[in-house]
């Protein structure tokens, strides 16, 4: 490894401040670049033979800089005082331009690869077509201009950083692309059209036929062009086309379970108002029930049997497949028992439990040593300061050694 690259991360190293009061700025950059070793392309793919030995090498000072650090900060606390470049994992990018001004990423690779294969059609044209190049402006035929670099800062170069490790860009490899047509395709999100063509050599020498997209929820109903045509392929002269496909929603089953409580035989009556069907295209609302016996009450709709998950409410909108839903019952006891547990009070670590961790996790809080969301912070303050005191932390370790009840102090509260 050359001292240059290890001297950038021994100085990062020790400028890092244990309790990150200082403002230290460590500079990473070089002017290393990848050495392309040879090229070659056939039927439209280009194939790279590519050494980046202090790429790598940077890879591994990152790696072993980051491991000793990872256990004591977190990526947030890195971030925040300018060390972001160590989460970030170094990779080699390769970029393309179509004028040789404005560059694009099409494609990156691990620095240890041996070689980078880009694809003109499934990935050069794309990408520049995604990064709003005009594509009836090269469709003629163009040169392609194609660089390396090595970066790990999020691979966004628009935005000016301070700590990154970014080499200069080798030189421009060029390679002529002959003309092409492509077509448009107008598609929903979460839409399986792998198997269409975007890009494509002209002229033809056959027709084009059309794959069918699968959309989840939702029937393929054909194909429609800008002239509004239903059609299954394109001819062989088609320069150009844009393509919507049309949808038909499926319909689903929504059954309800009425069961009775585990200690108790008795069942419930659905609300008249609940659906017992719905398609993708809405949301549908679920209504609760009204206990037919005294002493019981309606604790919800679930989506398995054991009322494992969050409560059901609705069935939201893009939802797909049949759909049972389990009532829960509850005494009035229970519903109250069920409440505080499922409003998570005291849990502050997510064990579903008030253990002394979590007075500890408030004490820390109370003193700053630790930051906690509003959401995990509000479930153990009982006197909704919108802090954490040392006063809660002493409830909680109250109530996790059982000298305290969870419930009397809600109740004196008036949170429940």
């Amino acid at each position: 490894m050359s001292k240059k690259i290890l001297s950038f991360f021994l100085c990062a190293a020790l400028l890092l401040p244990l309790s990150f009061s200082s403002q230290a700025k460590v500079y990473i950059s070089d002017t290393v670049s990848p050495e392309i070793v040879s090229v070659s392309g056939t039927d439209g793919t280009i194939t790279f033979n590519i050494d980046t030995p202090e790429a790598s090498q940077y890879e591994q000072a990152r790696l072993a800089l980051y491991g000793g650090l990872k256990d004591t900060y977190t990526d947030e606390q890195l971030t925040e005082n300018g060390f972001s470049y160590l989460i970030n994992e170094i990779k080699l990018i390769c970029e393309i331009s179509a004028d040789g001004n404005s560059w694009y990423t099409a494609k990156t690779a691990d620095t240890d690869a041996d070689t980078l294969t880009l694809s003109v059609y499934e990935e050069a044209l794309p990408c520049l077509q995604n990064s709003g190049v005009d594509m009836k402006q090269i469709w003629n035929g163009f040169e392609l201009q194609i660089r390396f670099l090595v970066s790990n800062s999020n691979y966004e170069f628009s935005v000016k950083q301070d700590y990154f490790v970014k080499t200069e860009p080798t030189e421009t490899v060029k390679t002529k692309v002959s003309q092409f047509g492509y077509i448009d395709y107008c598609l929903p999100e979460k839409t399986d059209n792998s198997l269409n063509r975007v890009f494509f050599t002209y002229p033809l020498t056959e027709d084009i036929a059309l794959s069918n997209p699968v959309r989840e929820g939702y029937t393929f109903d054909g194909w429609e062009n800008e002239k509004g045509q239903n059609i299954n392929r394109l001819s062989k002269d088609t320069r150009y086309s844009s393509l919507t496909a049309k949808w038909l929603p499926k319909t689903y089953k929504i059954n309800y379970v009425i069961t009775t409580h585990t200690q108790h035989n008795f069942s419930g009556t659905n609300n008249t108002m609940n659906p017992k069907k719905y398609t993708p295209e809405n949301a549908e609302e679920i209504k609760d029930l009204v206990s037919p016996v005294k002493g019981f009450v309606f604790g919800g709709w679930f989506g398995n049997p054991e009322y494992k998950g969050e409560k059901i409410n609705e069935i939201p909108k893009g939802s797909s497949g049949d759909i049972v839903l389990y009532a829960l019952w509850l005494t009035d006891e229970e519903k109250e028992l069920y409440d505080i547990k499922q409003a998570f009070w005291g849990d502050l670590n997510g064990d579903y439990a008030v253990t002394s961790a979590d007075a500890r996790i408030a004490l820390r809080a109370a003193v700053g040593l630790e930051k906690l969301p509003a959401h995990i912070l509000a479930r153990a303050d009982f006197n909704r300061h919108g802090k954490l005191t040392s006063g809660d932390a002493r409830t909680l370790l109250r109530i996790a050694v059982g000298l305290e009840s969870l419930t009397d102090i809600l109740k004196s509260n008036n949170l429940i």
